[in-house]
């Protein structure tokens, strides 16, 4: 995604990961970022306990101050998206914020207003209003629904913020046993490690509920190859929500 939107390019970029994503950040993000012309300025790590946010705001204090003097403007955060966000703002920081992992830009916690998030950009497949009219996952529902016709599932614009977001599961659950399906019928009658680990690394280009563009192959574990740029965007919704920034991009290999 980075390659394909050029969004990066020519940008001087500090990178932040929590404790447990350092290894990555070291030997996959850093590298990639290199390979594509991408000048990393500086890079840190955040390996407070995050339950412990006045060390975590000490510890920010000093990666700000880096950030500040290496001339970085923008900054990738690997990890730990809530001590970034309340970070960077706490100390005034002019940059534009990447964030790799979206999941935590929805669970932001009490410590960080949300309206602090707004402008965060990350990395998402279709958004959750797309991927819950995907036809692939409205054949799903409809299987559901005549199976389950006393339950009701609430779509994203539709469910209270406060309350269980089920058709989240349900999504995944469609992709899940879409997926065992077509492996399945790809190995055949006898299931083995060996004939469903061949199916999985001969099954090539396909699509899934919620995901247009996937592919197996060998050494490719991840089927999904569909990404687009989003932007937090604290208007959004009840209480703020990801949007679209590009078109979603096909990276199958």
């Amino acid at each position: 995604v980075y390659k394909r939107q050029g969004r990066l390019q020519g940008r001087s970029v500090a990178v932040v990961s929590g404790d447990e994503n350092q290894a990555d950040t070291d030997a996959i993000l850093v590298p990639e970022l290199h390979e594509r012309g991408i000048e990393v300025a500086d890079t840190a790590v955040n390996d407070v306990i995050g339950t412990d946010i006045p060390a975590e705001d000490t510890l920010w204090d000093v990666i700000a101050e880096r950030i500040r003097s290496a001339g970085a403007d923008a900054v990738i955060v690997n990890g730990d998206t809530t001590a970034a966000i309340r970070g960077i703002v706490r100390n005034g920081l002019d940059v534009e914020v990447w964030v790799l992992e979206q999941g935590q830009l929805a669970s932001l916690g009490d410590s960080v207003d949300r309206d602090d998030a707004e402008g965060t950009i990350t990395i998402q497949g279709l958004t959750d209003t797309e991927a819950w009219d995907e036809p692939l996952m409205q054949q799903c529902r409809q299987v559901f629904g005549d199976a389950n016709p006393d339950v009701v599932v609430e779509g994203p614009d539709e469910v209270a913020l406060e309350a269980p977001h089920w058709n989240t599961a349900l999504g995944q659950a469609c992709r899940e046993v879409t997926l065992f399906e077509l492996i399945a019928t790809a190995a055949g009658p006898v299931l083995t490690p060996d004939s469903v680990r061949a199916a999985a690394d001969g099954l090539g280009e396909f699509s899934l509920p919620t995901v247009p563009n996937a592919s197996l192959g060998p050494g490719k574990p991840d089927a999904n190859d569909s990404a687009r740029l989003t932007v937090w965007d604290s208007t959004a919704g009840e209480d703020g929500r990801l949007v679209a920034l590009t078109e979603i991009t096909d990276l199958t290999p």
